[in-house]
């Protein structure tokens, strides 16, 4: 079986993760033929096997390099001769369902990472082209059934199936978070916070900015930001704006979040909508407290193992916030208790690999 993934970039997130995790499971486990064929020339992360071909079309959004991108993909295909080609994310979803009517045989799997609450011209083009894909899978159960409500796909030929990580990556490490404090300059007594996202509108980061603010009037603590995005320059305004600049500490993209989980007391989320919630996972894994916005994919993913505010509502934010302060109350390390086994129940990376197997045989079956 030779499989293709096909992404809109190799840049840092929950997708790109997950194609690359996928990958190099798939190639250990089964010992099946995996490339990759990125739509932009934008390579941040890999596999760790060298034997997964990458491929980049090195399309941008002039329509003529967008053509001769596409003519590219098609000699690739060519080339590889997939059995299946699995795309992820809306672009690359519909210019892998334009391969079908060139190569009929081609199985098309498409996969949106996140979720939608209603019609826009791009789902409009998926429900569309829905006829040129053999299968449909979102990442969460509530995802499915958005997507299946707006009519974008059809029940029948639609799932979903949970990301996946390596869980053991994430357990808490009383060194690591002796080490991560030392460097930040952080004192043990301190109470940290700690927010990982894109930043844009939509992961509500100002939300915790402004809820930090209200906690730091009358409780000191620390406030960790990890993440990069268009909002970054009006975040660092705001901090400086804010005299926060002492309690809140900026890093990239690029920082390892299983190091910053440990030494973290308390983790936030405060996105509006999500496909999954990838760091949540990892945060569960890691038995840090946690503090969500509520919406159905959070309640979904991490059960009742956190608390949740109203999307947006960052006063109730916090006071949430606030309380954490107040209870400094030492994480739980116990890989008995129902949080962790939730983890590695739903959402290990070999169960998730497997379930991809499964469907990948399936599909060439029906």
């Amino acid at each position: 079986m030779k499989i293709v993934y096909i992404i809109n970039s190799l840049d840092i997130g929950g997708a790109e993760k997950k194609v690359c995790n996928l990958a190099d499971k798939l190639v250990k486990n089964y010992n099946l033929e995996v490339s990759i064929i990125s739509l932009k020339n934008k390579i941040k992360i890999k596999p760790l096997n060298k034997k997964i071909n990458i491929y980049t079309l090195k399309i941008n959004k002039n329509p003529i390099n967008c053509i001769f991108g596409f003519l590219k993909l098609i000699n690739l295909i060519k080339k590889i001769h997939p059995t299946i080609v699995h795309s992820h994310l809306y672009y690359s979803n519909l210019l892998s369902r334009i391969l079908k009517p060139i190569f009929p045989s081609l199985k098309i799997i498409s996969t949106v990472h996140n979720s939608i609450e209603k019609n826009n011209i791009i789902t409009n083009l998926l429900s569309f082209t829905d006829g040129f894909s053999d299968l449909n899978t979102t990442v969460s159960q509530s995802a499915l059934e958005k997507y299946l409500k707006l009519g974008i796909f059809k029940k029948r030929k639609s799932t979903y199936i949970y990301n996946g990580i390596e869980i053991m990556n994430y357990k808490f490490d009383s060194k690591i978070r002796k080490i991560v404090r030392e460097e930040e300059n952080i004192n043990e007594n301190e109470f940290v916070f700690l927010s990982i996202a894109r930043l844009i509108k939509s992961k509500g980061i100002f939300d915790v900015l402004n809820a930090f603010k209200l906690v730091n009037k009358e409780l000191k603590a620390r406030l960790i930001l990890i993440g990069d995005g268009p909002l970054k320059n009006d975040l660092e305004a705001y901090i400086s704006n804010n005299e926060l600049r002492n309690f809140i500490i900026f890093k990239s993209e690029n920082t390892k979040i299983k190091d910053y989980l440990s030494a973290s007391d308390t983790f936030l989320n405060s996105s509006y909508s999500e496909g999954f919630s990838l760091v949540s996972v990892e945060a569960l894994a890691n038995q840090i407290p946690i503090i969500a916005s509520d919406i159905e994919t959070h309640r979904e993913i991490i059960g009742n193992h956190a608390l949740f505010y109203p999307v947006g509502n960052y006063r109730f934010l916090s006071g949430l916030m606030h309380q954490k302060v107040i209870d400094k109350k030492e994480r739980l390390l116990d890989s008995s208790s129902v949080p962790f086994k939730r983890v590695v129940k739903h959402f290990s990376l070999d169960n998730s690999v497997r379930n991809w197997f499964e469907a990948y045989e399936n599909i060439i079956k029906n």
